[in-house]
């Protein structure tokens, strides 16, 4: 992963643990028991404080599986229901009247 985008979630974990009043430690516990023991509380400790340069995916999975939260997507609202509906249909119907303009016969 890139060390801007490594940037970016390093930022959002340390924030993240900090609105749950994680200590390190209790971040690394929660990392165990959903099945990413790997991450130690030293370990978290190193990627926060920019002791590492980078984060790999598989801690970024560990780390959003233990704090509840997906360090992939930026933070903020989420669209609502209706409106992901509407650019699903939006979308299809794009798509459909896309294929039918390719599939009208040619005038001769």
């Amino acid at each position: 992963m890139n060390t801007e985008a490594s940037a970016i979630i390093i930022a959002r974990l340390r924030r993240e643990r900090r609105e749950r009043h994680y200590s390190a430690a209790e971040l690394a516990a929660r990392c165990a028991q959903v099945g990413y023991p790997e991450l130690d509380r030293r370990k978290i400790s190193k990627i926060e404080n920019g002791m590492r340069q980078s984060v790999t995916a598989d801690e970024v999975a560990g780390l959003s599986a233990a704090l509840g939260v997906d360090l992939w997507r930026p933070p903020g609202p989420r669209p609502s229901a209706e409106i992901t509906w509407l650019n699903v249909r939006l979308t299809a119907l794009l798509a459909e009247r896309e294929a039918a303009s390719h599939s009208q016969p040619l005038a001769g």
